[in-house]
């Protein structure tokens, strides 16, 4: 009696092993999947907070002062880096000069178009600005 149920025992283990190895190869791609979106849910999150628009703002002001012999500043950046940004009060200044000075800027994207690799802008609104244009020595 005893060996009819260890021969029992033995068919369900082989069996529980296939049934596992599946389960386990299910699990992996649930648990991928799952992975992704949590961490896409916590990028989109992160992005929504005060201290990443302030890092953004710095970040985007370093880089743009670098690249130009002007300076500029922004008061505040709204919005999400997904869908849209709204850039409070952005100055660009040449040598004492004003050259944009601007109550906002706002930029919407498409942010399918981001999983294509695309930066598809779909609304650039300037509002209230006033741009000065300056000729140097040469008359350029």
């Amino acid at each position: 009696m005893a060996d009819a149920t260890q021969e029992k025992d033995k068919g369900k283990k082989t069996e529980d092993k296939r049934r596992t190895l599946y389960h386990r190869i299910v699990n992996v791609f649930l648990y991928f999947f799952l992975g992704i979106f949590t961490i896409l849910i916590i990028a989109f999150g992160v992005s929504q907070t005060s201290m990443f628009r302030n890092w953004l703002k710095d970040f985007v002001v370093e880089q743009v002062n670098g690249a130009l012999n002007g300076k500029l500043s922004i008061e505040e950046i709204d919005g999400t880096i997904f869908t849209s940004i709204y850039l409070r009060h952005p100055v660009l200044t040449l040598e004492q000069d004003t050259l944009l000075n601007v109550e906002s800027i706002e930029v919407r994207t498409s942010p399918l178009q981001l999983l294509r690799k695309r930066i598809y802008v779909r609304k650039f609104e300037i509002k209230n600005g006033s741009v000065e244009l300056l000729t140097n020595a040469d008359g350029e």
